[in-house]
């Protein structure tokens, strides 16, 4: 699952913190953490590639739908959580490993939500146009101030990866009682859009 992905991350990202932080006269101790560090990272490539192996090649739409709904009843065991969906275009256009990168962003997306928004429903809206594709996931939640999330924070740099690796834009908009919306744009570029 892509959860054990984020936690070798969250390992790397905390080993690397430990690193910068050694005084430089304790070689040894740096030595093991950079090597330990390497390994996680490698880990966790070979992770990632092996849950894009068992992925289903022609993910449908109802089966993004209906697993972001699972996933969302996992986050709120304790509590109902909805999602409601808008979609427009042709999703089936999309190569397997575009349906893939937007079902994880929206997954952590629809986590964040679920857990740290304070409502119980949030709106997946994706939109397949001839310019690219756009995922936006809304809540209208007790929002917060962008400015003070760390960049590690709710996921945010998992998800700002996956669209960087796919030549997209990443845009975040809330304040406290507002809600919060998250937008990205992934445009029409050779081999990422259509395979």
């Amino acid at each position: 699952h892509d959860t054990v992905a984020q936690s070798l991350f969250g390992i790397t990202f905390t080993l690397d913190a430990c690193i910068n932080m050694l005084p430089e006269s304790v070689g040894q101790v740096r030595s093991e953490l950079v090597q330990l560090r390497d390994q996680a990272s490698q880990v966790r490539t070979q992770v990632r590639q092996s849950i894009f192996d068992l992925w289903p090649a022609n993910l449908a739409l109802e089966r993004l739908k209906s697993d972001l709904r699972m996933h969302a009843s996992q986050c709120c065991q304790a509590r109902a959580f909805r999602l409601d969906f808008t979609t427009r275009g042709d999703f089936e256009v999309l190569s397997p490993r575009l349906r893939q990168t937007l079902f994880q962003i929206a997954q952590e997306a629809v986590a964040n939500a679920a857990r740290h928004a304070g409502t119980d429903s949030a709106h997946v809206i994706i939109q397949v146009h001839t310019d690219g594709v756009t995922l936006q996931v809304e809540d209208r939640g007790q929002g917060y101030d962008p400015a003070t999330i760390q960049p590690g924070k709710y996921g945010l740099r998992g998800i700002q990866e996956r669209v960087s690796a796919v030549g997209g834009a990443l845009q975040i908009t809330s304040s406290p009682g507002e809600g919060s919306s998250l937008l990205v744009h992934i445009p029409r570029l050779p081999g990422a859009m259509y395979v």
